[in-house]
């Protein structure tokens, strides 16, 4: 079973972060010292090939970098095992170089040996493959989600109640739309750390289950889970935890159009965002801010706390934000019957949306750019993009994103006069 007490957890922006707590022996030749400069090295140099990327993971951030910096030590540690072949720590060292570039895969298919040996080795009591399984995992979270989904799936196998495993599998799950899988493996958490009494955990886990929520547009139910994890955090005295769910909070009163706590929470935050000099929750508090007054029509005040947003994720490099802010600011200039603003936002979003492979992002910005289009007659042209956003749509499996994307070449058919291929869409 999985071994709680050597978890530790930060829950100040609502991720569940842990690492896992198993050092490797320390043969002879060098000593700690040496091992954490070349973790600190190699770290450093991958996170500055990823830095955009990077910002982009929010509440997973600083669980990816602790779980990077546990692979990255181990394979350091191998690299100076005298007990391995010199070929062996040889591949180490190589392994070790490319993910100063940016290039994990000869790691992850090192520790993926490891699990295959250990696997065939019937004396193996199974840590060294949840071991290899979770730095697998660590390693492939940037370059392939089905590669870092299978190797925690690996660990859940040996360790069903391994939680670093489980907490990430389910970012994971959320990451892709799968929401209902994820919100179970964060109720599983969250009962877990319930009966250990484990309260930083119960905190990340309500916070994370509101977030789920959100998605999958269960606003009541989502505001809840985030006000039982204020409370928590505001016990334990965690100023940081408390802003990240204050967020959110107001994000979950704006999607009810309940705009006076809305607006409370806000400007309280962006006033704290001001003294502690966070660029990260200045750029979200006005991207709430603007959306906000984007819908209650107040269109200048919404342009520019939009923009003030996109300034600040742009100085984070933080792209998920950055192409969230050029989505809003098309739907701000589309209502304002500004269309080449509004495409012009759209294109910019999309592009980023593709750079970060993110299709649910994409078929949102295809279908915006669609509808414009529409708006201004171009039938042909928004019927193309209509169907390109349809080839994306197939591969997410989402009724809801479905039934977008069929209304937009509806309106395009519409506009061309073929009516039977209209109703065929919209029904």
């Amino acid at each position: 079973m999985f071994d709680k007490k050597n978890q530790s957890l930060t829950a100040g922006d609502g991720c569940l972060v842990a690492q896992a707590g198993r050092d490797a022996i320390i043969n002879v030749g060098y000593t700690a010292s040496d091992i954490e400069g070349i973790v600190k090295v190699s770290l450093d140099a991958f996170k500055s090939g990823f830095e955009a990327q990077m910002e982009t993971l929010k509440g997973d951030k600083l669980f990816v970098e602790q779980q990077l910096k546990e692979a990255i030590k181990a394979l350091a540690l191998k690299s100076m095992d005298v007990n391995e072949s010199s070929a062996s720590r040889s591949k180490y060292e190589q392994a070790l170089e490319l993910i100063k570039e940016g290039n994990t895969s000869e790691a992850e298919l090192l520790f993926l040996d490891i699990e295959r040996a250990e696997q065939n080795n019937i004396e193996s009591s199974g840590q060294k493959i949840v071991e290899a399984a979770l730095h697998r995992g660590a390693l492939a979270f940037m370059r392939d989600t089905s590669s870092s989904m299978s190797a925690f799936e690996k660990v859940l196998e040996l360790e069903p109640e391994n939680f670093i495993a489980k907490a990430h599998l389910a970012r994971l799950l959320m990451r892709v739309g799968k929401y209902v899988k994820s919100e179970n493996l964060y109720l599983q958490i969250l009962n877990a750390a319930k009966a250990n009494k484990q309260y930083e955990w119960v905190a990340s886990a309500y916070h994370a289950l509101g977030q789920v929520s959100f998605c999958k547009g269960e606003l009541e139910k989502s505001l809840d889970m985030q006000i039982r994890a204020m409370k928590i955090l505001q016990e334990m005295g965690d100023l940081s935890g408390v802003s990240s769910v204050l967020l959110e909070i107001a994000n979950v009163h704006v999607g009810q159009e309940d705009f006076s706590p809305a607006k409370k929470i806000i400007e309280k935050l962006i006033k704290l965002a001001v003294e502690l000099d966070d660029d990260g929750l200045m750029a979200r508090g006005n991207a709430i801010k603007g959306v906000m007054y984007s819908k209650l029509n107040l269109y200048a005040i919404a342009e520019e706390s939009l923009l003030l947003s996109l300034k600040f994720y742009e100085k984070t490099e933080n792209l998920e934000g950055m192409a969230e802010a050029y989505g809003n600011l098309g739907v701000l200039y589309k209502n304002k019957s500004d269309f080449v603003l509004a495409e012009k936002m759209y294109t910019m979003s999309l592009e980023i949306e593709v750079k970060l492979s993110r299709k649910r992002g994409i078929v949102s910005d295809l279908v915006n750019i669609a509808n414009l289009h529409n708006q201004k007659g171009e039938s042909d042209l928004a019927l193309k993009r209509c169907l390109e956003a349809h080839d994306v749509a197939v591969e997410l499996k989402s009724n809801t994103t479905h039934a977008a994307v069929y209304a937009s070449p509806g309106g395009s058919y519409y506009n061309r006069e073929d009516i039977s291929l209209a109703k065929k869409n919209y029904e």
